[in-house]
């Protein structure tokens, strides 16, 4: 299944709840960000944890296409991460 970056987000996936996100499984999903600028297809905030992304893809991300800021127990397994424009 392929997820399209919505129309005016920044992120396909945003999980920024340390309540309630932790101990998800996203299994294979095909993320495209559509290189829309600024976007990031997943993003993992301060307290959230234990959340797998596995065989799937994501590209077209215009910066980092999964970015993590101080979450823990964050798994990307046989996955393929590629075509993102900015570092």
């Amino acid at each position: 299944m392929t997820i399209q970056l919505p129309p005016s987000r920044k992120e396909i996936f945003f999980f920024r709840n340390p309540t309630t996100d932790h101990y998800i499984v996203l299994d294979g999903l095909t993320l495209d960000s559509q290189s829309v600028v600024h976007s990031n297809a997943l993003v993992y905030y301060p307290g959230v944890h234990h959340l797998r992304f596995t065989n799937g893809e994501v590209r077209n991300s215009y910066y980092d296409p999964i970015y993590i800021s101080s979450a823990h127990h964050i798994e990307t397994l046989r996955s393929r991460v590629h075509d993102w424009s900015h570092e």
